[in-house]
């Protein structure tokens, strides 16, 4: 190409010969031009980030379409042909790529681990020996607080939820049964069953009735214990005492 070059500027005498030397240099010219090509870009810079993106996790973080939108730009000019002419484009993707990474959000923690272990606490603990229990309420209550110091930015954030789950798995299965005597609630419930013999809109007042049975109700329902035989027997006495007290409407 550089001796094409020099031979057009050469300085020749106007004559035919002269002249086939001119048009071949200018033909050779034109055909190292044809076969130049753009030197390749640098996308290394791109290629970087973009794997960077495409190794997270969109769950977590609280907001990930950004990264995706940015992710999806790269790929699709990635695909194409490119060279130096597109650096500035290229360096452009590269820039909002790590410009979207850097606004990220961690999302919280998930701990549904955690929240099912507690779900599977049995609602009644009375069967149960205060030791055994006391056992179950503090790892209840340790994974709980587990939950506001516990963030995504922990490596092992998984492991750690994990682990508190399962104390609280462990000491479900470590509760004892209690050698446990409970109250005889046999006149209570007749009390409770008699109340359906009355019709309320037979009486001028049946209020009184209706509150002494939701009271033994809920006795019957915290499953009393022989120690509470005596407020057992007193709400069944109320029950009668209120039918006792029912005035014709």
């Amino acid at each position: 190409m550089r001796a094409a070059k020099a031979e057009l500027n050469a300085n020749y005498e106007l004559t035919a010969a002269n002249q086939r030397k001119v048009d071949a240099a200018a033909s050779a010219l034109n055909d190292a031009i044809a076969v130049l090509s753009y030197l390749p870009a640098d996308i290394s810079e791109l290629n970087t980030v973009l794997y960077q993106a495409k190794m997270m996790q969109a769950a977590d973080y609280v907001d990930f379409s950004d990264v995706e939108e940015a992710i999806a730009a790269a790929d699709e000019f990635l695909a194409g042909s490119y060279d130096i002419r597109n650096q500035a484009t290229i360096n452009e993707l590269a820039q909002n790529l790590s410009t979207a990474i850097a606004a990220l959000a961690l999302a919280p923690a998930d701990f549904t681990a955690i929240d099912n272990a507690i779900a599977a606490v049995p609602k009644d603990l009375h069967n149960y020996t205060e030791a055994s229990v006391a056992a179950l309420n503090a790892a209840v209550n340790t994974a709980k607080e587990a939950k506001n110091t516990i963030t995504r930015e922990d490596a092992d954030w998984q492991a750690q939820v994990q682990a508190y789950a399962q104390d609280v798995l462990d000491a479900i299965a470590g509760l004892q049964k209690a050698d446990v005597s409970y109250a005889d609630t046999a006149l209570l419930e007749m009390a409770i069953d008699m109340v359906d013999l009355y019709y309320p809109a037979d009486y001028v007042d049946f209020s009184g009735v209706d509150a002494a049975v939701a009271a033994a109700q809920a006795l019957l329902n915290a499953k009393p214990t022989a120690d509470r035989q005596d407020e057992v027997d007193a709400a069944a006495m109320a029950i009668f005492d209120a039918i006792g007290a029912l005035e014709w409407a």
